[in-house]
């Protein structure tokens, strides 16, 4: 982390300027997280943190949690982001979970076309991810429990949606094998 100092400083003060446009700073990245809580209190304004992030113990979450406890607020999207928090951060935050408009986004009519392209039975059982294919969500684990679910002699195939979020094509190309 000692190395990120200098390029926090630059960051911080290229923001201090922006944030004093603005009435509030926002940062949804847990790496920019202290720059713009840093940012917005040099510029006089209020920080508001967006928390979608699950950190790997240690040095990030401290951090993570310091930029909590200083800003004027934070958000988290879930519990387990919530819960990964210290102890002080917690007093900042809120679990607001990010929703969905159920009427504008409700299933229609099943495609059979969609699904045969998926699946060559129709009757098996299909599971779909939908998101970042990053490590931490858990698609390894996935994968592992279809296949034991397949050995069992349940049908169950596994459609994935999505690309990794920083270039991390080693992880998919071992997510094919």
């Amino acid at each position: 982390f000692i190395s990120q100092v200098p390029k926090s400083m630059r960051a911080v003060k290229a923001l201090i300027g922006k944030v004093r446009s603005f009435d509030v700073g926002h940062s949804n990245d847990w790496m920019t997280h202290v720059d713009v809580v840093l940012a917005a209190r040099l510029a006089g304004r209020p920080s508001l943190l967006e928390l979608h992030d699950i950190v790997p113990p240690g040095g990030g979450r401290l951090v993570m949690s310091s930029a909590v406890s200083t800003a004027n607020a934070a958000v988290a999207v879930s519990e387990a982001v919530f819960e990964q928090l210290g102890p002080l951060a917690r007093r900042k935050a809120r679990v607001v979970h990010q929703g969905v408009d159920s009427v504008r986004f409700s299933p229609g009519v099943a495609d059979p076309s969609i699904r045969a392209e998926l699946s060559a039975d129709p009757r098996a059982l299909l599971v779909a991810v939908v998101g970042r294919l990053d490590r931490e969500k858990g698609i390894g684990e996935l994968i592992e429990a279809l296949g034991s679910l397949r050995r069992s002699g349940v049908d169950v195939h596994l459609a994935v949606v999505g690309a990794p979020a920083k270039n991390d094509a080693a992880f998919v190309d071992a997510l094919h094998t």
